[in-house]
């Protein structure tokens, strides 16, 4: 058969079989990448954390005797002295006299008075002159 080219690529189809080996090989290898996620992780498996004792005997049984160490000593007892309060001193000099306040507002009128004493009696008046005399004729 003769090449195609197109756009300057030049294929061949000799009737190779790689194409169809290299498709079968990538194939295997992801079933393969599959199947061992599945089996070696286990993504449906929680695993919990094994703690493994390991108990052991002594061969021989222990003759050593240890002596029960010493009661801890009592704390020191906390002593509460009351002392009494020490005596006032001197007083101190007056301070400066203050700013004077505010003016008050002006009270309510008061009440009237009640009336007052009755005064003193007056002096006499002096006496009137004495009138002329005449007849008694009627006025005219």
């Amino acid at each position: 058969m003769s090449p195609i080219v197109y756009r300057n690529i030049v294929y061949r189809d000799d009737g190779s079989l790689a194409w169809g080996t290299l498709a079968v090989v990538v194939v295997a290898v992801f079933v393969l990448l599959l199947v061992g996620y599945f089996a070696w992780f286990l993504p449906s498996q929680q695993v919990l954390p094994q703690t493994t004792i390991i108990n052991t005997t002594p061969r021989e049984p222990a003759t050593q005797v240890v002596p029960a160490a010493p009661a801890a000593p009592a704390p020191a007892p906390i002593n509460i002295i009351n002392t009494p309060a020490p005596a006032p001193g001197p007083a101190g000099a007056p301070g400066a006299t203050g700013a004077t306040g505010a003016t008050g507002s002006t009270g309510s009128t008061g009440q009237s008075g009640s009336p007052g004493a009755t005064g003193a009696t007056g002096s006499t008046g002096s006496t009137g002159k004495t009138g002329a005399s005449g007849t008694n004729a009627a006025p005219r």
